[in-house]
């Protein structure tokens, strides 16, 4: 783990990534954003922040227009903003936690629970 004053302990790689024989539409939505990811330097919104190992998706943290804390997960151009693929409301100072209450943009574009289809696992 490595220590940042904003982003805390968080692990150096993380694998993104769901419950043994729970696949789920998340996959079939999203299946670019499951992988392994590496932490960067720096932060984003005074969080830490990780870039798949293809360099093509990011985990950050961004505040919602109504000031709620949530880690996102999508591509690296957007990296800072709230246009992710997946959600999850946390003020942690790591993508770790909670674990299954992910959300996740489907087909129509409608936001749905990935239960334990997708979640971010440590790989330290």
């Amino acid at each position: 783990m490595i220590f940042n004053r904003f982003s805390g302990k968080c692990c150096k790689s993380v694998r993104a990534w769901y419950v043994k024989g729970e696949k789920n539409n998340s996959w079939d939505n999203h299946e670019s954003d499951f992988g392994y990811y590496k932490l960067q330097k720096g932060t984003v919104n005074r969080k830490a922040h990780y870039i798949s190992t293809d360099g093509d998706i990011a985990i950050w943290y961004y505040r919602t227009k109504k000031g709620t804390g949530t880690w996102g997960v999508g591509q690296v151009k957007n990296k800072g903003t709230n246009r992710v693929s997946f959600y999850v409301r946390s003020t942690d100072d790591c993508p770790t936690e909670p674990t299954y209450d992910w959300r996740y943009s489907d087909q129509y574009s409608n936001w749905r629970d990935a239960d334990k289809g997708f979640t971010i696992f440590c790989k330290d």
